[in-house]
């Protein structure tokens, strides 16, 4: 009888190749998309405070005068 055929006919004859925590693997996977999320909604709003502001971030520009006190 060859392994293979010994495998398939003895399931307690299989070796276990790879150990899959599953409560690490959902960890992982909710802190990556937790990051992603947050990198993605930050990127947008700093997207549609440009736009509104008519400049980027820490941007400077006498061309704009300052909303607060008008000056």
């Amino acid at each position: 009888m060859n392994d293979n055929t010994e495998l398939h006919e003895n399931p307690e004859a299989r070796i276990r190749l790879i150990a899959i925590n599953e409560e690490r693997v959902r960890s992982q996977l909710y802190t990556l998309v937790k990051q992603t999320v947050e990198e993605t909604l930050h990127a947008m709003l700093d997207a549609e405070a440009d736009e509104l502001c008519k400049a980027s971030k820490y941007e400077r520009s006498s061309a704009r005068a300052n909303t607060i006190t008008g000056h």
